[in-house]
């Protein structure tokens, strides 16, 4: 099954020129395998670690996989199918820092992150979609090594576990002055931090996540799940 991605814009739609939360529309594979991703958890709890494993195998679905190379992959320069907004092509690209002028911290610190995490919860700020603590991720791992597959490349590598990977994404890139603060830095998903990769939001016609409330739900990004 292909993912079906954004179409070729046409410039009369009256959304043409409309900001946007994120590069691309979530889809619905994606929260069905955090569905599935919550059961296994859920199984591993109480010791069962065939349905665990059977739902993590499950939740390893290859449109997600085509969804995540759609935002950091080769996918993403196909023309017909555009990922960055239109409002680029008339927003000047800006000359980024040089490095001596960026500021001097690169990524919050440990009590920061903590308070950002605290603020924004285990979901993307961008897309939305559920994010998964990368300690919960090692610990499944570590006991199912034949279900949660993590190789070296990112083909290799659990799909939904990878496309829910938080990281800290600078809305005001670092390459363009923004400091490593609680209030530029926000929550999303390594599909999304990817794509955003180094632009200002006006680059790729975002909407400010920082002007949206965060997306709060009973989601616990697998926190239950006890270290070994």
């Amino acid at each position: 099954m292909s993912v079906v991605l954004q179409a070729q814009p046409d410039p009369d739609a009256e959304d043409f020129w409309a900001l946007r939360p994120s590069l691309r529309e979530p889809i619905p594979a994606i929260f069905e395998s955090a569905t599935l991703l919550s059961q296994a958890a859920d199984a591993f709890l109480i010791g069962d670690l065939e349905t665990a494993g059977e739902r993590i195998r499950a939740a390893n679905m290859a449109e997600i996989r085509e969804w995540i190379e759609s935002l950091w992959g080769g996918a993403k320069q196909n023309p017909d199918q555009p990922l960055y907004n239109r409002k680029r092509a008339i927003t000047p690209e800006l000359p980024k820092l040089d490095l001596t002028l960026r500021h001097p911290v690169r990524m919050p610190n440990a009590a920061e992150k903590s308070i950002i995490l605290e603020r924004d919860g285990w979901t993307c700020r961008y897309c939305g979609i559920p994010l998964i603590e990368s300690k919960a991720r090692n610990i499944l791992r570590l006991a199912m090594p034949d279900a949660l597959v993590w190789g070296n490349s990112n083909r290799e590598k659990h799909a939904a576990f990878q496309c829910m990977t938080p990281e800290y994404d600078h809305v005001v890139p670092h390459c363009y002055g923004g400091a490593s603060s609680i209030e530029n830095t926000v929550i999303c998903c390594g599909p999304c931090n990817c794509g955003k990769f180094d632009r200002l939001l006006e680059h790729q016609g975002l909407l400010d996540p920082r002007l949206r409330c965060a997306s709060r739900t009973a989601w616990d990004g697998l926190t239950r799940l006890p270290s070994p």
